[in-house]
């Protein structure tokens, strides 16, 4: 029972996936980070540390979260973004 379970699940949440993708494509918000999503455009590694934030609250909070851990050690560190916003905070905040 719990494989046809997860088999369902599994096909229902894929065809989600499908019918959404044309929605991120064309929104003005999440368009920037659509060929990241995919896997395509991403910065050559290897990383140390990969902080994924979802929203602008969670950039502000990686930019600090990547400061203190820069100021201890030198780590090769990625920090990825779904939204326009979230990618502007990003820029601005590690410029330096």
């Amino acid at each position: 029972m719990r494989k046809k379970t997860y088999l369902v699940f599994s096909i229902i949440y894929s065809l989600i996936w499908i019918l959404a993708i044309p929605i991120i494509f064309f929104s003005r918000r999440l368009k920037p980070g659509f060929r990241q999503r995919l896997g395509q455009d991403l910065p050559s590694g290897p990383f140390d540390i990969w902080l994924q934030a979802a929203s602008v609250g969670e950039c502000k909070l990686a930019v600090i979260l990547a400061k203190s851990i820069l100021s201890e050690k030198t780590p090769r560190i990625l920090i990825s973004t779904c939204t326009k916003q979230g990618l502007d905070i990003l820029q601005k905040e590690l410029k330096d």
